[in-house]
């Protein structure tokens, strides 16, 4: 039960962070998905290589990846 709370409180950020980047004027709106999108991976990184499911190599090459950005 309190993981999927805890996915409905994700999905519902994420809902609203997206609606956020769609209302700002389209110079910005790329910009705003591109780091919604970087945000989202990284906490599915984070989550999977807490629960075991991602090598922890995995991980690091994804943060290095969003450090490079």
């Amino acid at each position: 039960m309190p993981r999927l709370i805890l996915l409905l409180a994700i999905a519902g950020v994420v809902y609203i962070l997206f609606r956020r980047a769609q209302a700002m004027p389209p110079h910005k709106r790329r910009g705003e998905l591109i780091k919604l999108a970087l945000g989202v991976t990284v906490v599915v990184v984070i989550l999977a290589t807490a629960a075991g499911r991602m090598h922890w190599i995995g991980a690091a090459l994804t943060g290095l990846l969003v450090a490079l950005r």
